[in-house]
C-alpha cells in the first residue's frame, strides 16, 4: 500500500484486540474502576463543552442502508407474523 500513512496499513481490528487483552483477567473490582474513571473522563469532556446538554442530545446519523433496513423491518412488523421473513 505506500504512501499511506501506517495507521492505515495495520489491520484495524488490532487497537480493538489490544483493549480486550489488557482487560481479560481483570477482577470486576478492576473493571469497575475502570469504568468509573472513564465515566469521570466523559463528565469533564462534557463539561468543556459550549452546550453540554446539546453534546449529550447528539446522536450519530443512521447510514442509509441503515435507514432502509429499519423502514423495511417496520413494514414487515406491521404486515404481521405471517409476512414473508425475507426483506
Amino acid at each position: 500500500m505506500g504512501g499511506l500513512p501506517a495507521a492505515f496499513e495495520r489491520d484495524p481490528d488490532d487497537d480493538a484486540r489490544a483493549e480486550v487483552a489488557a482487560c481479560r483477567g481483570t477482577t470486576l473490582a478492576e473493571r469497575a474502576r475502570i469504568h468509573e474513571a472513564l465515566c469521570t473522563r466523559a463528565a469533564e469532556q462534557i463539561a468543556q463543552h459550549p452546550d453540554p446538554s446539546k453534546a449529550l442530545d447528539w446522536q450519530d446519523p443512521l447510514a442509509p442502508e441503515t435507514e432502509d433496513a429499519l423502514r423495511r423491518l417496520r413494514e414487515r412488523y406491521r404486515r404481521g407474523p405471517e409476512a414473508s421473513p425475507h426483506f
